[in-house]
């Protein structure tokens, strides 16, 4: 339907020693962003499926490229866990993008209220943008 947040389920990710791993690909951001636009979604969910037992961490990498095509979606992105979710606004999605060549979010679960950080081939990035809840 027009205007409702488009969710995502795949790709199952993988865990090990407690953290969950989710590889979004260029193919499947582009699909994800040719889908927002006809619905007109404000929103796009990544809503892994992942071992309860990978309760320490969520790692989602992306391509540079797969983040600009979600930017041009127009649509916040959203990755959405058991514990709550992560929202990148739509205009954060470039810049990070243009930080490097592998973005990484790191959604944090253990000790206490989610966190995420961010990393651009491997260095730290400023993540105060994207929130969490």
């Amino acid at each position: 339907a027009n205007g409702e947040a488009l969710t995502i389920t795949a790709p199952k990710a993988a865990a090990k020693k407690r953290v969950a791993s989710v590889m979004l690909t260029e193919d499947i951001a582009q699909t994800m962003a040719d889908q927002v636009k006809q619905n007109e979604s404000t929103q796009v969910v990544l809503a892994p499926t992942f071992s309860k037992w990978a309760n320490d961490s969520l790692v989602v990498t992306f391509p540079a490229a797969a983040l600009k095509a979600l930017s041009e979606s127009k649509a916040d992105f959203v990755i959405r866990t058991w514990q709550g979710d992560v929202t990148i606004p739509n205009g954060e999605l470039a810049s990070l993008a243009g930080q490097g060549d592998s973005i990484v979010l790191t959604v944090i679960f253990k000790d206490g209220p989610l966190k995420c950080t961010a990393t651009a081939d491997g260095k730290d990035i400023d993540s105060s943008k994207i929130t969490v809840e």
